[in-house]
C-alpha cells in the first residue's frame, strides 16, 4: 500500500500487486521507510545540508588564514627576538590544536 499526496495534502491510500523480483529490493528498505516524504521535504533537508557544509568550510578557511597569520607573525618575530622562537611556536601550536579540536566537535 502506498500513500499518494492530493492538492488538498490530505493523502489516499492506493493498492497495488509488488512483482515477484521487487519483493528483494524492497526488503532492503529500512523498516519505516514505508512512509511517504514530500519532495519539499528532500529539499529543505538539502537545504539545510548545503548550509552545514558551507558554514564548515567558511569556519576552516578562517582557521587556515588564522593559523596562517599566525605562522607568519612567529617567523617575523623569531626574526626580532630570537629567544621567544620556542613561545611563538607553542602559541601557534595551540591555536592549531584548538581550532582543530573546535572544528571536529561542530561535525
Amino acid at each position: 500500500m502506498r500513500r499518494q499526496r492530493n492538492n488538498s495534502r490530505n493523502y489516499t491510500y492506493n493498492t497495488y500487486d509488488v512483482p515477484p523480483e521487487a519483493e528483494d529490493i524492497i526488503s532492503l528498505i529500512p523498516a519505516g521507510a514505508g512512509e511517504y516524504v514530500h519532495p519539499e521535504d528532500f529539499t529543505e533537508s538539502a537545504a539545510l545540508s548545503i548550509l552545514q557544509n558551507r558554514r564548515d568550510v567558511l569556519f576552516a578557511k578562517s582557521i587556515m588564514e588564522n593559523t596562517g597569520g599566525l605562522a607568519f607573525m612567529a617567523t617575523k618575530l623569531s626574526e626580532a627576538a630570537p629567544l621567544g622562537r620556542e613561545y611563538y611556536e607553542a602559541i601557534l601550536a595551540v591555536y592549531a590544536r584548538k581550532s582543530l579540536q573546535q572544528m571536529m566537535e561542530r561535525r
